[in-house]
């Protein structure tokens, strides 16, 4: 049996969250065949690139610019987008000729090691990160936040956010790299780690996308952000999620539950007897702690 496992943007690209290896490595050590994708780093390459901000992001910003210059009237929040869209088109040129050099600059190991040089690649990092989120402003990337005009704490706005093409810049990021991917491996399920609340939105984000492409794909959500918000999602209202985002969510500790999972799915067995597993059924929102 095929198995997909996640890890969604936003995270520092920098500092690796372990728990997704270890799980693969857990499993692996089962006999699952297991193929692992950091797409937070993924999604952070692919949009700092030569192509996607001449193609992508060069686009948007001349649209937008066009769009609100054919306006009469300019509230406060369209003059703000204006601005920065005007500044951004400006620094446009310049962050495409040297993004790959900064990027080279920050993995070579005598620049590490050199303060100044580090710092000054970083900054331009930084910098083109700006200019990306221009291109869907009010939205905010950096390498330490992720921020929209919706709430990652509201269920209607997070299914909102997951929908919103002017505003999500991992929409066009995952359908045009990710699950093509994803569905040209044909796995059974996609376990996806959610360790942050800043994941929240661009994970289900991914996994409605996965879910619209091929239905049959079991998608489960980990990671300590559910975990916490189990009671919740137990709620009946809420089995909208389980319906367009994914199947299944773990909680508490996910390696024996995982498997079970897995082993389950693969022999036609059904989800009841699997531990901390939240999932939806006929009659309800149920879950089986242990």
């Amino acid at each position: 049996m095929s198995v997909i496992l996640i890890f969604p943007p936003q995270w520092t690209p920098t500092r690796p969250y372990l728990s997704l290896p270890l799980l693969t490595g857990f499993l692996r050590s089962k006999g699952v065949d297991v193929y692992q994708i950091d797409v937070n780093f993924e999604a952070f390459d692919a949009m700092l690139t030569q192509e996607w901000l001449e193609t992508i992001v060069k686009q948007r910003i001349v649209s937008k610019i066009s769009e609100i210059e054919q306006r009469n009237v300019l509230d406060v929040l369209a003059q703000r987008q204006y601005n920065r869209l005007v500044f951004s088109q400006f620094l446009l040129p310049k962050i495409v000729e040297n993004i790959q050099n900064a990027k080279v600059a920050i993995r070579d190991e005598g620049v590490f090691f050199d303060f100044a040089k580090f710092i000054e690649s970083v900054n331009f990092l930084h910098q083109c990160l700006s200019v990306l989120s221009a291109a869907y402003y009010p939205t905010k990337l950096t390498f330490q936040s992720f921020e929209m005009r919706y709430s990652e704490l509201s269920s209607s706005d997070v299914i909102e956010a997951t929908q919103d093409w002017e505003e999500n810049l991992f929409l066009p990021f995952y359908q045009k790299t990710i699950v093509p991917v994803i569905i040209r491996k044909k796995p059974k399920l996609v376990g996806i780690s959610i360790a942050g609340s800043t994941q929240i939105i661009p994970a289900l984000t991914l996994a409605r996308l996965i879910k619209a492409e091929d239905n049959q794909i079991h998608i489960t959500i980990g990671g300590n952000i559910f975990t916490r918000l189990a009671d919740v999602l137990q709620l009946q209202q809420k089995k909208i999620f389980f319906e367009k985002f994914f199947d299944s969510i773990i909680v508490h500790e996910g390696e024996l539950p995982l498997l079970n999972l897995i082993e389950n799915l693969d022999s036609g067995k059904g989800l009841h007897s699997v531990p901390n597993l939240v999932y939806y059924f006929s009659d309800g929102i149920h879950l089986l702690v242990i």
